[in-house]
C-alpha cells in the first residue's frame, strides 16, 4: 500500500482536504505561557484537537472573493467550522485553523500553516513590481511555514537541546491573517486561478464517540465548551465601543443592554462597588464608585467608575475609571492576556475633586498642583496634568512640574 493511501485512510475525512503535509498542523499541540499567553509547542504524534477528527465533516464552500470577508461569510453559513483550507487553481496555499470567534474579531489568534513555494516565482514578480512602485514587498509571509527548529533549555548553563522539533504551524492574528489572505488574491489573480475553500467542521461524530468513554461530566464539559463559543460568537456582534468617555455614555443612554468595551463584554446595569458611603456623605463630596461585570465566559473583567457630586452643577459627575483590559500579548498579575488600565472620565470635574478651589483659574490650579506635589501625590498628579491636557491646555508648566516628578 502506498504511503499517501496509509495517509489518507487514518485521515478518514481529512483526506478530502489534499493538505499533504499542512495536516501537521492538528498535530500541533499548544500550551500556555503565564507572561505571553498563548503559544505554539512543536507537533506530537496524533491530533491535539477535541473538535477536529477523522469523522469531522468537510465542506466545499467553493470559490472565495475579497479574502478574510469570503471566509467569514462561509463561516457564517456553517457556524460550527473550526478550519478552513484555502487553495489557488485546486493546489492547497493554506490551512488555518480558526472557529466562528477566533474569526470574528481583528485581533484574535488562531493558527495557520501555509506553503506559497508552488508560486515562488509569482511572488518574486509581485515583490519586484512592488519594489518598483516603491511600497515595499508585494507579500509580508515567507513562501513556507513548516520549520524544524531546535529548542533552548531556559538556563545559560544548561546545553541546548539538539533534538530538532518540528513545528507545522504559527499563531496568527485575525489582522496578520486578513493580510495573508490579500496575498493569495494577488496570487491567484496574476496566475489567473481561482481562489476556493474548504471548511473543517466540529467533528461530532468523534464527540459521541468519545461519550462513550468519558464521564458525563467530561461529557458536559465539551457542550459547555460548544455553548461557550456560541455565546463569545453572540457578544462578538454586540456595540464595540472605543473610550472610556464613551462608555460612560453609552452605560448611562443604554441601561440594563450589553456592550463590548476592553476586549470583554459588559451588562451595563452598574452595581454598588466595594465603597459604599451614606446619601449625606455623597452630597458632601465624598466620592464612591459603581461597577460594571464582564458578561463573557471565562473572563472576570470589572469596570470601576468613581463618582463624586459636584456642588457647582449639582449633579453626580463620573470622574476616573478603572477597568481590566483584554488584548492578545498583555499580561500582569491579573492573569496572561489581561493588563489594568485607569483614565480620567471628566477632565473638569476630576481636577476639581483633587484640588479644593473656589475659582477655575490657571493660578489657582497651579498652586493646588504645587501642594500636591509637595505633598508626594505624584501619581493623582500626573493624572491631573492628563485632565488639563484632555481640556486643550498646554500650559509651560506642566512640562517643569512632569520633569521635576519623573523620575519620583
Amino acid at each position: 500500500m502506498l504511503i499517501q493511501e496509509i495517509l489518507n485512510e487514518n485521515l478518514g475525512n481529512l483526506a478530502q482536504l489534499n493538505a499533504g503535509p499542512l495536516i501537521n498542523v492538528l498535530r500541533q499541540a499548544v500550551g500556555t505561557s503565564k507572561r505571553w499567553g498563548s503559544e505554539i509547542h512543536h507537533d506530537e504524534r496524533k491530533f491535539n484537537r477535541r473538535e477536529i477528527g477523522a469523522s469531522s465533516e468537510i465542506v466545499d464552500v467553493g470559490v472565495i472573493k475579497d479574502g478574510i470577508k469570503g471566509i467569514r461569510k462561509a463561516y457564517k453559513a456553517n457556524i460550527s467550522a473550526e478550519g478552513f483550507a484555502v487553495y489557488i487553481g485546486g493546489k492547497i496555499a493554506a490551512l488555518g485553523i480558526f472557529n466562528i470567534d477566533t474569526l470574528a474579531g481583528s485581533s484574535r489568534i488562531g493558527r495557520l500553516a501555509y506553503d506559497l513555494t508552488p508560486w515562488s516565482d509569482t511572488v518574486a514578480q509581485l515583490d519586484q513590481a512592488a519594489a518598483a512602485a516603491h511600497i515595499g514587498k508585494y507579500t509580508r509571509p515567507p513562501l513556507i511555514k513548516q520549520t524544524s527548529l531546535s529548542h533552548k533549555k531556559p538556563y545559560s548553563w544548561e546545553q541546548e537541546v539538539t533534538n530538532p522539533k518540528r513545528m507545522t504551524g504559527v499563531m496568527q492574528s485575525t489582522g496578520d491573517l486578513s493580510s495573508f489572505l490579500s496575498t493569495i488574491d494577488a496570487i491567484a489573480k496574476a496566475v489567473g486561478q481561482p481562489v476556493t475553500a474548504k471548511l473543517i467542521l466540529f467533528d461530532k461524530a468523534g464527540m459521541q464517540t468519545r461519550s462513550k468513554r468519558y464521564s458525563q461530566s467530561q461529557i458536559n464539559t465539551g457542550v459547555e465548551d460548544l455553548k461557550t463559543r456560541l455565546v463569545k460568537y453572540k457578544q462578538s456582534k454586540l456595540p464595540t465601543i472605543n473610550t472610556i468617555q464613551d462608555f460612560v455614555k453609552h452605560a448611562l443612554e443604554n441601561p440594563g443592554k450589553k456592550a463590548q468595551f476592553g476586549g470583554t463584554t459588559y451588562m451595563l446595569t452598574p452595581r454598588n462597588s466595594y465603597n459604599t458611603h451614606t446619601p449625606i456623605e455623597i452630597l458632601k463630596g465624598t466620592p464612591f464608585e459603581v461597577r460594571y461585570e464582564s458578561i463573557t465566559p471565562g473572563r472576570s473583567g470589572t469596570l470601576d467608575l468613581l463618582y463624586k457630586y459636584d456642588r457647582d452643577t449639582n449633579m453626580l459627575l463620573p470622574i476616573k475609571a478603572r477597568w481590566t483590559e483584554y488584548a492578545p500579548g498583555a499580561a500582569s498579575s491579573y492573569g496572561p492576556g489581561t493588563s489594568s488600565q485607569e483614565a480620567v472620565v471628566d477632565p473638569k470635574a476630576y481636577i476639581k475633586s483633587e484640588i479644593s478651589m473656589k475659582g477655575f483659574d490657571k493660578f489657582t490650579i497651579l498652586r493646588g498642583m504645587m501642594a500636591m506635589s509637595k505633598e508626594g501625590k505624584h501619581k493623582k498628579l500626573k493624572d491631573v496634568i492628563s485632565a488639563l491636557r484632555l481640556m486643550g491646555e498646554d500650559w509651560p508648566e506642566l512640562s517643569a512640574i512632569e520633569n521635576s516628578i519623573s523620575n519620583v
